[in-house]
């Protein structure tokens, strides 16, 4: 299952899905990247992240997507935060979360 930014804040119904995919636009060249705040449950497993250059362009957008495996249903939120890594969660400049349900 592939999710936005569009998507947060909706309940995300996860029975029958085995992977999620979280999409997200950033600047990476600006320092401001997306990542994953939630402590998550032992029932999600990360998988991976990777990010898509829009272009060939020296600092223009592209995608942030990360991966998890469900091991089993599970209800629970998932947040991420655009934020530089060196800063507070209470610094990031936009967070969204998902409220995953069976």
């Amino acid at each position: 299952m592939s999710l936005s930014e569009d998507d947060q804040g909706n309940e995300i119904h996860i029975q029958g899905v085995s992977v999620l995919e979280f999409s997200f636009v950033e600047t990476s060249s600006t320092g401001y990247v997306w990542g994953l705040i939630s402590i998550l449950p032992k029932q999600i497993q990360f998988i991976g992240k990777e990010y898509h250059a829009a272009t060939d362009d020296t600092g223009g957008s592209g995608t942030r997507k990360f991966r998890y495996k469900l091991i089993s249903l599970v209800d629970t939120n998932m947040s991420f935060a655009l934020k530089r890594k060196w800063e507070p969660i209470s610094a990031a400049t936009k967070i969204v979360t998902y409220r995953l349900v069976p």
